[in-house]
């Protein structure tokens, strides 16, 4: 008895036509989810910034209750001035006491002064050095005898002719004084073009050198207080007036200088 020959399914294969709808969709659908797939990283790294802020804050307080509650220093120089820290001044047995070096212990990391060599100092501007916010963008002259940070201690705690250091206990309304902020890098956007364009990535800095457009329209800064926030450039950045470029006066949301009473 003879067999009943099997059907076979009969197969096709896609035309050009298909082929090129099926590319259109997944193009569109990439479209479509890489915008929010941008917006959750540099969500992401904005709220590790602010995380670093906070430790680097909590070490500021655990050196001060260790040293009768005088402050770390601002920077190398003595006189409460502030300008880019070159390498050499980093690693100097003057720095010892300043904020990139005398914090670092309480964090359990390497202070800045380790890097100063040329041969270790990649990895003190890697996206993961606790000395950065995730989210800047390093100047290509990074590479060179200058420390730059994009994180910084606020530069008005310390002035003339209180040097070299202060008492945390002037600091008065501590729910909004400036402690570290996001700090302006040569390649990033300012607030208003007024703000400043010289000794960008120094260790301490003010509202003329807040990144305020790191996150979006955003910047991050930490208060004595310990918590921290990110705030719109436009609420710490004077953008208009005779004071553009510079801090918002009368202080609204942040306030940079101590209680001038103490």
């Amino acid at each position: 008895m003879r067999k009943k020959p099997q059907l076979v399914a009969a197969r096709r294969a896609f035309t050009l036509i298909e082929l090129l709808i099926v590319i259109a969709v997944i193009a569109l659908l990439a479209a479509m989810l890489l915008p929010a797939l941008s917006n959750a990283k540099n969500s992401a790294r904005r709220v590790e910034c602010l995380s670093q802020q906070k430790q680097w804050a909590v070490a500021f307080y655990e050196y001060a209750d260790d040293n009768d509650g005088w402050m770390p220093r601002e920077g190398y120089h003595q006189n409460g001035m502030v300008f880019w820290n070159n390498w050499a001044q980093v690693q100097n047995v003057a720095s010892k006491d300043v904020w990139y070096n005398a914090l670092a212990p309480y964090l359990s990391i390497k202070p800045a002064s380790s890097y100063a060599l040329p041969s270790v100092r990649l990895p003190f501007y890697e996206r993961n050095s606790f000395f950065h916010c995730p989210a800047m963008k390093l100047p290509k002259t990074a590479s060179g005898q200058i420390a730059r940070f994009s994180m910084a201690m606020n530069s008005q705690l310390i002035n003339p002719p209180d040097v070299s250091t202060v008492s945390f206990s002037r600091i008065r309304d501590t729910t909004r004084t400036a402690l570290f902020i996001d700090n302006l890098l040569e390649d990033e956007k300012p607030v208003v073009p007024q703000q400043a364009t010289d000794n960008l990535g120094q260790p301490s800095a003010y509202a003329n050198r807040f990144a305020g457009r790191r996150h979006g329209r955003s910047g991050n800064v930490t208060f004595a207080d310990g918590h921290a926030q990110t705030l719109p450039g436009e609420k710490v950045v004077e953008t208009k007036g005779m004071n553009v470029g510079w801090a918002i006066i009368p202080s609204v949301d942040v306030i940079w200088e101590l209680d001038e009473s103490q």
